[in-house]
């Protein structure tokens, strides 16, 4: 298992959560990559006139943690990592995906379902994932990024597809953040994401169940081809300073 980061940096990170009934909202949609904030670039700069500065501007990339950014079956992951056997597999792809996000000035949060009771070499899902996702080189900038996970303890029923819903609408009431694009591999997964506020044509899936909900199917789950063709030609949505 990785070294544990500072005490500072894992109360950061885990969100405590209060479940909510929420109507779900779905729609159809398109592999189109999300608008810029502006078509116009300013003389002598590469950035879009008129784009806020980040302190501003709070727009966020939802990605699932367990299924997305983890290689090989949710089952199997789980029960290697919970024995202590061997630690999750990064997927192809997923680091530089979360980078190039960053990068255009876009906050990350990395989204778990498994319950509080689960525990990682004695740490909660979410201390755990957050570790695992600092060791393997993702982006993590504190204030920018963040792990949410689910505070129940009935496993993987309704209530904990419903936590990330809940955590979403708390977190664009708090916070302020717009919840502008999702991934994931689950279909529930995918229709909580969009109860929560992320578009479902910009809600970006891989396995059997990708394009389900009126999601975007990424082809092969080739996520570095999804990269070159949707991600960097996306504009900043924010300037840094």
């Amino acid at each position: 298992m990785t070294a544990r980061p500072g005490a500072r940096l894992v109360a950061a990170m885990f969100v405590p959560l209060t479940l909510l009934t929420l109507a779900a909202c779905g729609g159809g949609g398109e592999d189109d990559p999300p608008a810029a904030i502006s078509e116009t670039t300013a003389p002598g700069s590469t950035e879009p006139a008129g784009t806020p500065a980040c302190a501003d501007a709070h727009h966020a990339v939802i990605v699932d943690f367990a299924g997305f950014l983890t290689d090989g079956t949710e089952g199997d992951m789980w029960g290697a990592w919970i024995a202590g056997d061997a630690d999750p597999t990064p997927r192809a792809g997923t680091v530089d995906l979360t980078h190039v996000y960053r990068e255009r000035g876009y906050e990350i949060v990395y989204v778990t379902t498994a319950p509080a009771n689960l525990l990682i070499a004695g740490r909660p899902v979410p201390e755990a994932a957050g570790e695992w996702i600092l060791a393997n080189g993702y982006a993590w900038d504190e204030g920018a990024t963040r792990v949410i996970g689910y505070n129940g303890t009935n496993g993987q029923g309704p209530d904990a597809v419903l936590s990330i819903t809940s955590e979403l609408v708390r977190l664009a009431n708090d916070d302020g953040l717009s919840h502008d694009i999702g991934y994931t591999d689950n279909a529930d997964k995918a229709h909580a994401m969009t109860a929560g506020g992320v578009p479902v044509q910009r809600l970006y899936m891989i396995g059997a169940e990708a394009g389900s909900e009126g999601t975007s199917a990424i082809p092969t789950d080739d996520i570095a081809a999804h990269i070159e063709q949707v991600v960097r030609p996306l504009a900043p949505v924010c300037t840094a300073g």
